[in-house]
């Protein structure tokens, strides 16, 4: 995939990164795509988009629901945005550093795995887990 990039000389069309992307795209086109959880985590390493459609072409028939799946849930181009951030935290008394950082990632993953849904529900997860 590489070299057909390089001898195609594309990198960027638009804005768009089609080396990074498809690269990325290639590394994760074994990842679980069944469950919305497992959109989501994969939304964080690849374009959504750019694996179904390579899953797709394969003939892989749980990829047309899947994007269809990941359009809905917002998640076909980017990541879902972190609903805690560390400005929050600082209300629960945490101090920026590196357990700020270990709490957003935990709750990050808790919202990743659908077990969080609002800003309300990570917050309180983040003080459980406090």
């Amino acid at each position: 995939v590489e070299a057909t990039l390089d001898r195609l000389w594309l990198h960027k069309v638009d804005g768009y990164n089609v080396r990074e992307r498809t690269l990325a795209a290639v590394d994760h086109l074994n990842d679980p795509i069944h469950t919305d959880a497992a959109l989501r985590h994969l939304s964080t390493r690849a374009d959504v988009a750019t694996v179904v459609a390579v899953r797709e072409a394969q003939g892989d028939v749980d990829a047309v629901s899947a994007a269809a799946r990941a359009q809905s849930l917002g998640i076909l181009r980017a990541p879902p945005e972190p609903l805690l951030q560390g400005r929050h935290l600082k209300g629960l008394g945490v101090t920026p550093g590196p357990q700020m950082g270990a709490l957003l990632k935990q709750v990050y993953r808790l919202q990743l795995d659908g077990e969080v849904h609002t800003h309300e529900e990570a917050r309180a997860a983040a003080q459980r887990l406090l």
